[in-house]
């Protein structure tokens, strides 16, 4: 494959000003993340960003690059694909069938009760579960995010409403942690980081509420978003 270097040229000008500028001041931007000004306490480690950074490569070669590209960033809503690949790993393993109750196979009391149990892991994966409640100290009706016109409808079934919450992701990641029996960014470094030979410079973290007791060992369920905390991208 050719590469058009007068187009890519032009591509990768633009490139140093395509960023969230805001997430230089991260504790203020994620603030503005947060509807409600009682659960904007950071639970985890962060990292502002450095700016816009990239790299690309064509066949084995670099063909263009731009800012810092070791620069260590939080992922934001990268997580949620993260997040699914390690559920696609449970559906390969036979774990996780879609339409089945979540209830059926991850016992815990999120999943109890009229409604919650009747969310399936399509629902928490397509962020149509509708669920309420709170998980580690953060509410689902602080994310400010979902209120977006024409997202977020109160008190309706699972599969009936979208929102984009973080608390749900968290649900998401509690129960696949659950599932697995272990540490899920321990899970992603064996059966896909370490695999496909990627950097090791990542990490992927939770928060200093989310830390579980599992066969006998503490474990810390990480994060589905990054409104509290960081998700995968940042470096130790």
């Amino acid at each position: 494959m050719s590469v058009d270097h007068t187009t890519l040229d032009r591509v990768v000008a633009g490139c140093p000003g395509r960023w969230t500028i805001g997430a230089a001041d991260i504790e203020t931007y994620l603030a503005a993340q947060v509807s409600d000004t009682s659960h904007r306490e950071i639970i985890g480690p962060l990292r502002a960003s450095a700016g816009a950074s990239g790299v690309v490569w064509v066949r084995g070669e670099e063909v263009a690059k731009w800012g810092d590209a070791d620069a260590p960033e939080m992922a934001f809503s990268v997580t949620k694909s993260v997040v699914s690949v390690v559920a696609g790993l449970a559906f390969d393993d036979g774990l996780l069938v879609l339409d089945q109750p979540v209830h059926e196979v991850v016992r815990i009391a999120e999943f109890e009760g009229p409604r919650r149990d009747r969310i399936t892991w399509r629902h928490l994966l397509q962020q149509t579960s509708q669920w309420e409640g709170e998980l580690w100290g953060k509410p689902t009706g602080v994310d400010a995010q979902s209120f977006r016109e024409g997202t977020e409808i109160h008190g309706t079934p699972p599969g009936e409403g979208w929102a984009y919450n973080d608390v749900r992701m968290n649900l998401l990641t509690y129960a696949l942690t659950l599932l697995f029996r272990q540490p899920l960014p321990e899970l992603l470094h064996e059966r896909v980081m370490e695999p496909m030979a990627a950097s090791d410079g990542w990490s992927w973290h939770g928060y200093r509420t989310s830390v579980i007791q599992s066969d006998g060992r503490p474990i810390e369920v990480v994060s589905g978003g990054a409104h509290w905390s960081s998700p995968p991208g940042i470096l130790p």
